[in-house]
């Protein structure tokens, strides 16, 4: 009898460890303690293109996965490769530690780091895989314990269920006549909203603006001239414009600091020119007049002479468009 009380509860310490421990997955947006540090997986992207929806590499996508980590611990903790893990259906994928730039917009790559005591850093951990293993959901591992220490029940990995948003899939949004404004809270940029009340296109511009120089008001004039020196075939885009809101929280507030920022990451020019649709990024000319009510941007010169203009604002899966002509 007592060797069969024994054997039952074995068995059924067995069934609770397989069902309550080694079986535990959690999901995106949960506190977990893995080790010694805390982690919380905030969001998870998948795209095969870059910042400026380029296509990286081909037969490739990325899965992006954001996490947070908390060390509340009075020690300095290592993350390394092994640290976090992808699990597909027939292999386990380490971490990206090349291509940071290409996700710029999406947080701070992770590489091998130190986690100092009481610090919490958030980080995007990169994965490169086939498009072949494209999928809706995925298992992205965080590493509990090398092996089982004596006396420890717990699973050498913690499992977390993420199904991440794919930013390749381009959703349209409607086409805006000037002026207008547009809400970026679809997009990576969140509370972001943006505004646009009139264009002029020009091969330069000289702009009005007065000094105080030895208590007399002085009249001067700023010219803006495109950046590329290729004469002739390059204009300048004018545009009034103007942040209505921004998000401080959004990791690209840090390089999107006048709307002349917004449109050299993200702004295209779409026109017809002699019967052809044609399409060029548009490019950032630098300058100190009056930028957060202008933005002042390289276009070809043949945009002058197109019979059909369009702004395009393509912020990672989600398009905007302006009419312009």
């Amino acid at each position: 009898i007592g060797v069969s009380c024994v054997l039952i509860l074995v068995i059924l310490l067995n069934i609770y460890t397989r069902i309550n421990i080694y079986s535990v997955s959690y999901k995106e947006k949960q506190q977990i303690l893995a080790s010694t540090l805390w982690y919380n997986i905030e969001e998870s992207y998948i795209t095969n293109g870059d910042i400026s929806n380029n296509l990286i590499n081909k037969g490739k996508y990325y899965v992006a996965v954001n996490v947070d980590v908390s060390n509340k611990t009075s020690e300095v903790i290592s993350l390394n490769r092994e640290t976090f893990t992808l699990k597909l259906n027939k292999r386990e994928v380490n971490p990206l530690f090349t291509l940071g730039e290409k996700f710029d917009d999406l947080g701070v790559p992770f590489t091998p780091v130190d986690i100092k005591s009481k610090e919490e850093k958030n980080y995007v951990v990169i994965f490169e895989i086939n498009d072949s293993e494209v999928s809706s959901d995925y298992i992205f591992r965080i590493k509990n314990f090398d092996e089982k220490k004596l006396g420890t029940i717990d699973t050498k990995y913690k499992d977390v269920v993420i199904k991440p948003k794919n930013l390749s899939d381009i959703v349209n949004k409607e086409v805006l006549k000037l002026p207008n404004e547009v809400d970026l809270s679809e997009t990576l940029l969140k509370k972001h909203v943006i505004s646009l009340a009139s264009y002029e296109i020009a091969d330069s511009f000289k702009e009005s603006y007065t000094i105080t120089l030895n208590n007399k008001v002085v009249n001067s004039i700023y010219s803006i001239i495109p950046k590329t020196t290729t004469k002739g075939k390059v204009s300048v885009l004018k545009l009034k414009t103007s942040f209505i809101q921004k998000d401080s929280s959004v990791y690209m507030s840090k390089y999107i600091k006048t709307p002349a920022d917004l449109y050299d990451y993200y702004g295209i020019i779409s026109y017809r020119y002699q019967g052809q649709n044609k399409t060029s990024k548009l490019k950032k000319i630098n300058v100190s007049y009056e930028k957060e009510k202008y933005a002042y941007l390289e276009i070809p010169s043949e945009v002058k002479e197109a019979n059909k203009i369009d702004l395009i604002l393509l912020i990672r899966g989600v398009k905007y468009t302006f009419n312009l002509k």
